[in-house]
């Protein structure tokens, strides 16, 4: 599948914007994977930046109206992380974790969440919040 110009990219950070060759190498892996996955084409990708591994990751928009955030290997040790972190995921179901939406293993595990950008992200901590956790 070729990578069309219809494919928004933003980045939150000029450092996370990509071009050319970078670009292609994981958006259209990427994009045929979700839609194979969940029958939705790739609209809009928004980056990130930071991180703490060589993952791709981005919350993505599909021509279905759904958001989610992704996770993509880069590098074998990643391939193990996102598989590590799939593992919790699909174990562990509770209010304060993203749903796990799909995952597709491989050479580059893709690993697709739920999206939590809309959410509250404290501080500040109200009081009654602080107390759902204690």
């Amino acid at each position: 599948m070729a990578i069309e110009n219809s494919v928004k990219c933003t980045a939150t950070h000029p450092t996370s914007r990509f071009t050319g060759a970078e670009y292609h190498a994981w958006v259209g892996p990427m994009e045929e994977r979700l839609t194979r996955l969940h029958g939705a084409r790739l609209l809009d990708i928004e980056t990130p930046a930071g991180g703490h591994t060589r993952a791709t990751r981005g919350r993505v928009t599909l021509d279905s109206g759904d958001r989610v955030f992704i996770k993509m290997a880069g590098d074998k040790r990643t391939a193990a992380a996102l598989r590590a972190e799939y593992l919790v995921y699909s174990s562990i179901r509770a209010d304060w974790l993203p749903r796990l939406i799909s995952w597709d293993d491989g050479d580059a595990p893709l690993l697709v969440l739920e999206d939590l950008s809309d959410s509250r992200w404290p501080p500040p901590w109200p009081e009654s919040e602080v107390k759902k956790l204690l």
